[in-house]
C-alpha cells in the first residue's frame, strides 16, 4: 500500500494488488473486504489497482517509489 496526495486529508492510501494465478477479484470487493476487517476509515484504501505483478527492487522488496510514480503520472 502506498499513499497519494489528497487536497482535503493530505494523503490517501492506495493499494496495488497482484492476484495469484487462477484468482479473480474486483477492486470494489477488495475495498469492501478492508471495511469488514474493521479497519479505521482512514486506513481503508481510497482505490485498488490490480496488477499482473508488482515491481521489485534489486533486493526483492516491492518498489513503492515505482508505484507512487504510477499514481503521479495519472
Amino acid at each position: 500500500m502506498v499513499t497519494q496526495p489528497d487536497g482535503v486529508f493530505g494523503e490517501q492510501p492506495v493499494a496495488f494488488v497482484a492476484l495469484g494465478h487462477g484468482h479473480a477479484a474486483v477492486p470494489d470487493d477488495l475495498i469492501e473486504h478492508y471495511y469488514r476487517q474493521s479497519l479505521a476509515r482512514y486506513k481503508v484504501p481510497h482505490a485498488v489497482y490490480l496488477e499482473e505483478k508488482l515491481p521489485k527492487s534489486a533486493i526483492g522488496k516491492i518498489a513503492k517509489q515505482v508505484l507512487r510514480a504510477r499514481l503521479t503520472r495519472g
